[in-house]
């Protein structure tokens, strides 16, 4: 029986199309499953005999894949679970949760090589910049003192203690979209003060804020990490006043991307810190201050790539398609 490889995300998911092309090349079987199609267009079924679970999905187009032919899986930014228009709305959120419940059945009793199993990726580590600090802090990684809280007297004694002026963060990393327009809007890093936090104490009653203290940069690193390879890139924010504060206010004529070197022992402690999240992938953002510090802020476990790749020329893709065609004998985040 030949192998597949199962790909878990949506159908605006531009990022998978080139490995995905580099696997059939390769002459893998690919089975691509957008998980906003189900159950609409994509059928699933688990069942349980004797104690062992077989999953089988068909595709929209009748392809049908089975968990014993399961070699890895690619835990992209799956979609939601849907239903049809023109039911009720009780009717279409009934469909969704049982749905979404069944997806997630699929996920946990589907035994393979996952890069990333989304136990680890999705329900531990995304969106908790805090607990991803916290264990990088006890294996040696530096992190900037944070403070998550509503409470603006917390957060105004916190800015004090650092000096008076700290970041301001979301923990979610949300974008909107603003009603009536097609542009999607993102919150970037904000630099705020202990006045401004003074002026504004409803606002921070309104929602828990992450503030960090303000750690000054030389430059910002994105490693990528594939399964053990590392690929540093130096991202040069402070050359630019548009992305001082927040690489990603995108300033690619101002703003240098280059291949860079990390020190053996800092390759260790990713390592070891990708490890411990039971990661086969992640994308790692750094600080390196004026003294040559490296500054952990967090690693999103489906983070972009693509551009990484086209302004350096690092081979993450071939990783990525290399790892998936070729797993190691390790079932991530079981």
């Amino acid at each position: 029986m030949k192998e597949a490889i199962l790909v878990l995300t949506n159908k605006e998911d531009k990022s998978v199309d080139g490995v995905i092309e580099m696997l059939k090349e390769g002459g893998e079987w690919v089975f691509r499953f957008n998980v906003e199609s189900f159950p609409r267009l994509h059928q699933t079924t688990m069942e349980l005999s004797a104690g062992t679970i077989q999953n089988i999905v068909v595709s929209e187009s009748g392809e049908v894949l089975s968990t014993q032919a399961i070699k890895s899986c690619w835990y992209r930014h799956a979609g939601t679970p849907g239903s049809d228009d023109g039911l009720t709305t009780q009717n279409q959120e009934f469909i969704k949760a049982e749905s979404r419940a069944a997806f997630w059945s699929f996920c946990t009793t589907t035994k393979a090589f996952w890069m990333n199993h989304p136990l680890r990726g999705v329900k531990l580590l995304e969106n908790n910049k805090l607990y991803q600090m916290m264990i990088a802090a006890e294996i040696g990684i530096k992190v900037p003192d944070t403070i998550v809280t509503n409470n603006p007297s917390q957060l105004l004694r916190f800015c004090e203690q650092h000096g008076g002026t700290i970041a301001a963060k979301l923990l979610s990393g949300r974008v909107f979209q603003v009603e009536g327009k097609k542009d999607i809007q993102a919150i970037y890093t904000q630099v705020i003060t202990r006045d401004f936090i003074a002026k504004n104490k409803k606002g921070v009653r309104v929602a828990p804020i992450m503030g960090q203290e303000y750690v000054q940069k030389e430059l910002e690193l994105r490693i990528t990490f594939v399964n053990g390879q590392i690929f540093p890139c130096a991202i040069y924010s402070q050359d630019c006043e548009r992305t001082k504060h927040d690489w990603r206010r995108y300033d690619f004529k101002n703003v240098r991307h280059e291949p860079c070197k990390i020190t053996g022992d800092l390759k260790k402690k990713i390592t070891e810190l990708m490890a411990l999240f039971g990661l086969s992938y992640g994308a790692i953002d750094m600080i390196i201050t004026p003294k040559g510090e490296y500054v952990f802020l967090e690693v999103n476990p489906s983070g972009q790539w693509g551009w990484i790749e086209y302004l350096t020329g690092l081979p993450i893709s071939q990783a990525i398609a290399s790892t998936l065609s070729h797993p190691p004998d390790t079932l991530q985040g079981l």
